[in-house]
């Protein structure tokens, strides 16, 4: 979905070039659209209001269900909840940062609340992806592991518009600590 050499803006990736050439990826799907808010409780009570989104699954990532976690490069403790709600085809992913320095954080502080990535939960070889993008030029902006399935934050802020997420899917899935029906 991506060919030739993009330059957009100031590049994301200390002046370097992305080189899509490099690439051979087609997205199968997009999978989810994150979005980062201050208040996961109102975000998702505004959005059942608004939009007749729900029911939410919520989920907190903290150790020791999350390991491995990098942001730009350095290994960093970090924790956050999400609610997920099926929209359909894409679902909606609300990111309520608690701890530590990440991107969610980076992203409160530059924009506030709002669009924070697109995600694909639905490559074959999730890591091989991640690694053409990294070859291609694509910084790495965040990773982890949660219950043994991994996700990788490129940062294509400057190519897309907004961060791209890979995600390998654990194995078995998760289950919610919480649910959240606003019908209820």
């Amino acid at each position: 979905f991506l060919t030739g050499n993009i330059q957009v803006g100031e590049p994301s990736n200390a002046g370097m070039v992305v080189d899509t050439s490099a690439l051979d990826v087609d997205l199968p799907e997009l999978s989810q659209v994150g979005l980062v808010v201050t208040d996961l409780e109102q975000s998702m009570e505004q959005y059942a209001d608004l939009l007749g989104v729900g029911p939410w699954s919520v989920f907190r990532f903290e150790p020791p269900e999350l390991t491995d976690t990098t942001y730009q490069g350095e290994q960093t403790d970090q924790r956050w909840r999400l609610a997920i709600a099926d929209t359909g085809t894409v679902d909606l992913e609300l990111i309520e940062p608690l701890e530590g320095t990440n991107s969610y954080t980076a992203h409160l502080d530059q924009h506030g609340p709002g669009l924070h990535h697109v995600a694909c939960f639905a490559f074959d070889e999730p890591a091989a992806v991640v690694e053409q993008f990294e070859a291609s030029g694509v910084d790495l902006l965040q990773s982890g592991v949660y219950q043994g399935g991994g996700f990788w934050y490129l940062d294509t802020r400057d190519e897309l518009g907004t961060i791209l997420e890979i995600v390998e899917p654990p194995e078995g899935g998760t289950e919610p600590d919480s649910t959240y029906d606003p019908t209820a």
